[in-house]
Parts: structure tokens; sequence; C-alpha cells
């Protein structure tokens, strides 16, 4: 029970991260190609680890969606298949991905520090209480 309580709020967020990047494995589904699909789950498992903490720590479902609402709207706008509006020319997406996973987690990290962590254990509290 210990255990839990100290790594219980870490631990929520690893798995809920985790469980974000491989559901973005059903990209397979449409025969995608397995190196992009891989890319796009290793920076959806940094992202989900920077959107639970977001949650965890604002307590806003609203502010994660409009987070990942964002960032699917520049990537979108970024990609070929989105009509590139602001369209890379070349293949970016293990640098655009693994850069983007990087500032995600480094942030998540940084939501662990000092004020930060006492808030999101609170609110996790609070929440599971609820």
């Amino acid at each position: 029970m210990k255990f839990l309580k100290c790594k219980g709020v870490k631990l929520t967020i690893f798995l809920s991260a985790l469980f974000f990047g491989l559901i973005h494995y059903a990209g397979l589904l449409d025969q995608g190609p397995i190196f992009i699909i891989s890319t796009q789950a290793i920076f959806a498992f940094g992202y989900g680890c920077f959107l639970a903490t977001l949650y965890l720590y604002s307590g806003k479902f609203w502010l994660v969606l409009l987070s990942h609402f964002s960032l699917d709207l520049i990537a979108f706008s970024l990609s070929a298949g989105g009509g590139g509006i602001l369209s890379w020319y070349g293949n970016n997406d293990l640098l655009s991905n693994g850069l983007s996973m990087v500032f995600a987690l480094v942030m998540t990290l940084i939501m662990f520090l000092g004020k930060q962590r006492k808030i999101m254990q609170e609110n996790a509290a609070r929440l599971i209480n609820a």
C-alpha cells in the first residue's frame, strides 16, 4: 500500500501514457508504414505523459482536450495528408516526433518538482475520492 501511495501518481501517468501510445498502433489497420506508426506511437507516449500531468495538475479535462486538438491541428496542417498548409518537404516524422516527445517528457519531469508535485498529488486524491 505504501508503494502505491508513493508511486501512485507516477504509475498512473506512465500507464495512461503507455495505453495512449499503444492505441496509436491502430494506424496499422489502415496499412500504414510500421516505421511511421511506431514513431507516432512513441511520440504519443511522451505526449500522453504530458497530457496526464496536465490533467492531474489542472484538474480540467477540457484543457487536455484543447491541447490535444491544437497539436492535432498543427500536425495535420504540417502533413501532406492534411493538404500541407504548412508542409515540410521530405520525411521529418522521426525528427519532429522525437523532439516533440523530448519536450513533452521534460515538461512532465518539471511538473514533478516542488509545488507542482504536491498540487498533482492533492488533485489525484481529490479525483479518486470524488
